[in-house]
């Protein structure tokens, strides 16, 4: 529908403002499924109070749709419930599997891995929890799954310069550089 693709399109654009209104003005004429993918997104975009009831109705409708465990686990992290966000997260990545499984730089590599986004919020909410530990060992195990991908080094890169763990993330760094 036009609303999605407005959806899909701010998105890309890493939250373009106009496009997601559009997309939240278009959604009601778009299926139920949709309307709440679009307002979940606009929710979490816009700290919108109501994004965590938005992206529970989604799960609770449409258990199948992947972006809504994304959504609430993003929306649980932020109300402080770190150890539902963790489940949700790592539900997506149960029902996502098959994404990690295939080397992003390789032919036939989906659009995107909601695994891997989903791995990098886990990360986040362990990092919240000041937890470097569970944070690259979230990181490491993506790694080892798609040991060529630069989103999954440059997190750890990232990972280690937050705490200061300067030789871990020129090593990263260095790893990433051959890719």
């Amino acid at each position: 529908t036009f609303a999605m693709a407005a959806y899909w399109l701010a998105k890309l654009r890493n939250g373009d403002v106009p496009l997601m209104e559009r997309a939240l003005r278009l959604s009601e004429r778009a299926s139920d499924r949709e309307r709440l993918l679009i307002r979940a997104g606009w929710a979490d975009m816009t700290d919108d109070p109501s994004r965590l009831a938005t992206a529970e109705s989604l799960t609770t409708r449409y258990p199948a749709e992947l972006e809504g465990y994304l959504w609430l686990g993003h929306a649980q992290k932020w109300v402080g419930d770190f150890p539902a966000a963790v489940a949700s997260l790592k539900r997506v990545i149960r029902m996502d599997s098959a994404s990690l499984a295939i080397d992003m730089r390789g032919t036939g590599a989906p659009m995107r891995c909601l695994a891997c986004e989903a791995t990098v919020e886990i990360s986040s909410v362990y990092h919240m929890m000041d937890s470097l530990p569970a944070a690259e060992r979230e990181i490491k195990g993506w790694i080892r799954k798609q040991p060529r991908s630069i989103s999954a080094w440059g997190n750890l890169e990232q990972l280690y310069v937050f705490w200061n763990h300067f030789d871990e993330a020129a090593a990263a760094s260095r790893t990433l550089s051959t890719i």
